[in-house]
């Protein structure tokens, strides 16, 4: 391989590693009782998935879809998850005090004992969404 060659294919593998998304090569795969705190989840798929404990405070969580997952006791403390599918999504005593949840889907979702304090899920869908115990104080809800 000559030097032109060389050079070429090296430009080739700096540029696929330059168009990764920028959350491929920061975040971690999530898991239950993991720390992904500030980490950038947009777009991905995590439906089905028990993540109960889960940290994902001030975490970016843009049109995920979480459909049938469990976030029990989880943080998500300023999460963004704007347009995020959480259809069906059990958060039964998670704290999501500060969420973004504009357009979110939470369509028969749990949020039983859940601290849900100044969220905006204003433009969300909530139908059938069980919020027994849970504190809503300064929250933006339309059901």
């Amino acid at each position: 391989m000559d030097r032109f060659s060389r050079r070429i294919a090296l430009c080739a593998l700096v540029g696929a590693a330059l168009a990764l998304p920028l959350s491929t090569a920061l975040a971690t795969p999530l898991q239950a009782g993991g720390n992904h705190a500030g980490e950038d989840h947009s777009f991905d798929v995590h439906s089905n998935l028990d993540l109960t404990g889960i940290v994902l405070s001030n975490a970016t969580l843009v049109s995920t879809d979480f459909k049938n997952s469990v976030f029990r006791s989880a943080l998500l403390l300023s999460a963004d998850l704007t347009n995020a599918n959480l259809k069906n999504t059990d958060f039964t005593g998670a704290d999501l005090t500060g969420a973004v949840m504009e357009g979110a889907d939470g369509k028969n979702s749990v949020f039983a004992g859940a601290v849900l304090d100044g969220v905006s899920f204003s433009t969300g869908d909530i139908k059938n969404a069980d919020f027994r115990g849970a504190s809503l104080l300064g929250a933006a809800l339309i059901l």
